[in-house]
């Protein structure tokens, strides 16, 4: 297809961070399916810390704790939610650039899929929190557990906490696609604005992948085409 095929005719409007454009015609996207893959507990003790053999074990239930001085390793064994925390001594302070900067090298060596990972958004006082989002073919994917999404709050220049998924996903089934039809966004806004909910109330409509596990397998993730909403902060 042409570049001119691929672009759609947009609409204008203003929501509560300022003017956005949404669609005006329905689109076919196709719905896709990928292998789901985890890093297993090894993975994360070994990088997240220097001295394996100094790791202090103190696990129960679905919860696998580890501690060294400092620093707190948490996995969710249900959710495989990753959660780093450690104290920094000095703390110095840094530029935005800077904070970028210094997350990015970190996914690259954590996430193996770090390349198909994007910059978004920081926020708190002096952007303590950075977030980076899982993008495939150009569209966001949104989901539960930090699977799609990684944290980091900084103390300055430092990477304090981190908060991520050790699920991934990387190899697509390709002959599981199937062709998906997405509402147009002035038809989504449409509904947010008759269900209640006026355009001042809507910060951010976009549109991307819902990741959703498969019922029949946890092998398997697919990825639904839909808007995502987000209301006020």
């Amino acid at each position: 297809a042409s570049y001119e095929d691929q672009m759609s005719p947009v609409e204008p409007v203003t929501l509560a961070n300022g003017l956005a454009y949404v669609t005006k015609e329905a689109e076919e996207i196709d719905r896709l399916t990928y292998l789901q893959e985890r890093q297993p507990t090894n993975y994360f003790l070994n990088h997240f810390f220097e001295r394996p053999e100094d790791i202090h074990d103190y696990s129960m239930n679905n919860i696998s704790r580890y501690y060294t001085e400092g620093r707190q390793l948490t996995i969710n064994m249900e959710t495989f939610e990753v959660s780093l925390l450690q104290e920094n001594a000095e703390v110095e302070d840094a530029t935005l650039n800077q904070q970028i900067e210094v997350t990015s090298a970190a996914m690259a060596e954590i996430l193996a899929d770090q390349t198909s990972w994007l910059y978004v958004e920081s926020r708190g006082e002096e952007h303590k929190m950075v977030t980076y989002r899982k993008y495939i073919n150009s569209l966001p994917v949104f989901g539960n557990n930090y699977v799609s999404k990684t944290q980091f709050v900084m103390a300055g220049n430092t990477i304090q906490n981190i908060y991520m998924s050790a699920l991934a996903i990387q190899t697509q089934v390709t002959d599981l696609s199937e062709s998906y039809t997405v509402m147009s966004g002035v038809d989504a806004l449409d509904l947010l604005n008759h269900a209640g909910y006026s355009n001042e109330d809507i910060s951010e409509l976009i549109l991307g992948y819902r990741w959703v596990q498969n019922p029949e397998t946890s092998r398997l993730v697919e990825l639904v085409p839909s808007w995502h909403v987000q209301i006020g902060n």
